[in-house]
């Protein structure tokens, strides 16, 4: 268990969980560096207040159609990090049923 926690911490992508309504429960410590926020100050955000305004309905859209096929989805929004920047980035979000909850894999693209 601790090698799969180091694994986790030590990424370089963000790996986070987010609930069925789309607010962050978890996020590894790559959150500072591709957001400009600690991962502890994430917790509790929705999704949509980290993604650029353009592209809000997207990441809408695609939590929503993941959940409802219970499956998983790849896809691309632009993030604003905390210092206002945007950046490109690919999503990997996956649904657990038991959990109630998307595991979600995001790199810069």
């Amino acid at each position: 268990l601790a090698r799969e926690r180091d694994l986790i911490s030590n990424a370089a992508e963000l790996i986070c969980v987010i609930d069925v309504n789309g607010f962050f429960v978890s996020a590894n410590p790559y959150a500072e560096r591709l957001l400009g926020v600690e991962s502890e100050q994430i917790i509790g955000k929705h999704l949509v207040d980290v993604v650029a305004q353009h592209d809000r309905s997207t990441a809408d859209d695609q939590i929503g159609k993941t959940h409802a096929d219970q499956g998983s989805s790849v896809f691309d929004l632009q993030l604003m990090r905390a210092d206002g920047e945007l950046i490109d980035t690919t999503w990997s979000i996956f649904w657990s049923a038991m959990r109630q909850s998307f595991f979600c894999f995001s790199q810069i693209l």
